[in-house]
């Protein structure tokens, strides 16, 4: 599992280098040069390299899927019965004529064209603040931020600002004339375009915790084992698994899990409804050192059989592959009349042995007949 977690981040990130362009949710513009228009059209949309369901790794990336579209420069007029780019060296200076825009006699071609990003994001999560900047696609949490964020409850809300500026430039040869021919002369044309985005996420804390519900003090009668549970966790999860003795015994599947690729072509973590969750804000503060909020709850209840001391081990998994075990130790007594012939027996049940004498046999038979007979 650690390792398929790997690999979707490793493949996220990888893939963020790739183009992806939605003409429907671009931000279009124009860059005005000699009298012209280029249009310039930006596409951009946030999403996180690691995220399962509804829910988000504490340590993380924040990817922007971005892609551009630059307006081509074309002639005026058509040459030979169709428009020509009008790029340094792309076409036969015989048809400059075709690229001069400015009526100069000399022509003005694009010498390239290139778009900076920079990205600035700045999350919101409890008493935190961090602004992070970054010239790539990508952007790892800061260390701070995921320390913090693996408390989360599960229902906390970690915000992102984000801005993604992109300068659009064109360098152009604004060839002028000279004495017999046109001297180059290079000129930069550029227009910022800016997507801005809030986004909301959910973290998922590491936090666990299980409380043994029965047996209350570790001791039960032997004809009816039970060992119930109480488990909390800040992340939901995706099964429990019950040992005794160190040896498998049964499994509760709360989810099941698969990978899946948003529209994008992006991988995340696909999770089925759960069986057996209930959700709330839960801080047994009286019960444990540290205080953490939990916001996935479950019970859960097993039998057993035999007499005895027994070691029981609950081990829980989550989406994220977080695993938290204990261990616990019972007793399962029997009852007796005398303790002294049984180890496992209920010490505050038992009874002393009591010695019949002949007389207060011979008693109590009288007194029986003697009831029978007013009875008659």
């Amino acid at each position: 599992m650690i390792l398929l977690l790997l690999s979707i981040i490793t493949f996220n990130l990888q893939h963020a280098g790739n183009e992806f362009y939605n003409g429907s949710a671009a931000l279009n513009d124009t860059l005005a040069m000699y009298g012209r228009e280029v249009t310039l059209s930006s596409f951009a949309q946030p999403l996180f390299a690691l995220r399962a369901g509804e829910w988000i790794a504490p340590e993380n990336y924040l990817i922007i899927a971005s892609g551009e579209r630059l307006g081509e420069w074309l002639s005026k007029e058509e040459v030979n019965g169709q428009y020509i780019e009008c790029r340094e060296g792309g076409y036969d200076p015989h048809y400059a004529w075709a690229c001069d825009f400015d009526n100069d006699a000399c022509a003005e071609n694009i010498i390239n064209t290139e778009v900076k990003t920079k990205i600035t994001a700045k999350f919101y999560f409890r008493n935190i603040s961090v602004q992070v900047e970054s010239t790539n696609r990508t952007l790892a949490f800061p260390p701070n931020l995921s320390a913090a964020l693996k408390n989360a409850s599960g229902n906390e809300t970690l915000t992102i600002n984000i801005t993604v500026r992109k300068n659009f430039s064109y360098l152009m040869n604004n060839r002028e004339p000279g004495i017999g021919s046109c001297y180059d002369n290079e000129e930069r044309y550029s227009k910022v375009l800016t997507h801005r985005f809030v986004i909301n996420a959910l973290p998922a804390g590491e936090g666990k915790e299980i409380f043994i519900d029965a047996p209350v003090i570790g001791r039960q009668w032997f004809k009816s084992n039970k060992l119930a549970a109480v488990i909390l966790s800040q992340s939901p999860l995706l099964e429990i698994i019950y040992r005794r003795e160190g040896n498998y015994s049964e499994k509760v599947s709360i989810r099941n899990s698969s990978i899946a690729y948003d529209g994008l072509g992006f991988a995340y973590i696909n999770l089925s409804e759960p069986q057996g969750e209930h959700r709330g804000n839960t801080a047994p503060i009286p019960l444990i050192k540290e205080t953490r909020n939990y916001s996935f709850i479950y019970r859960i209840n097993f039998t057993y059989p035999g007499l005895g001391y027994k070691m029981h081990q609950i081990e829980v998994r989550d989406v994220f592959n977080g695993s938290y075990e204990q261990q616990f130790r019972t007793e399962s007594r029997t009852l007796v009349a005398n303790t002294s012939r049984q180890t496992h027996a209920r010490k505050n049940y038992a009874f002393q042995d009591i010695e019949m004498l002949p007389a207060t046999l011979f008693l109590g038979i009288l007194l029986i007949l003697i009831f029978l007979q007013k009875a008659a």
